[in-house]
């Protein structure tokens, strides 16, 4: 998949029991998280959510909490699911391709 677009989503309510896009079960739940990333993808705290895969089909992505707010969030599980973007040359976008879910318990890193 090197070079495709891909849009990550997350949600903190669970993965049961999903959302259909185009005919593909992703496995998040709608709620608050969810909606922000899909409204938001390119929000400075979602780093890495929506991009295009390197040759090798990788990518990597954070959530860049505000200081203020990253104890609150400490151990609190989001899981995350992306998709792969096709589009030819006229629209509509379809979604190729839906990742198996991750899930991770915030924490924060030092820097």
């Amino acid at each position: 998949h090197g070079n495709t677009d891909y849009w990550i989503w997350m949600s903190a309510s669970g993965t049961y029991p999903g959302i259909d896009v185009t005919g593909i079960t992703v496995p998040l739940n709608m709620d608050p998280f969810f909606n922000f990333g899909l409204l938001y993808p390119t929000f400075p705290l979602l780093v890495g959510f929506l991009g295009v895969l390197d040759g090798s089909g990788q990518a990597s992505a954070s959530i860049n909490f505000p200081s203020d707010m990253q104890l609150a969030f400490v151990g609190f599980p989001i899981h995350f699911a992306y998709v792969l973007i096709s589009s030819g040359p006229s629209l509509p976008v379809t979604f190729a391709y839906r990742s198996s879910l991750t899930t991770a318990a915030v924490g924060i890193a030092s820097r």
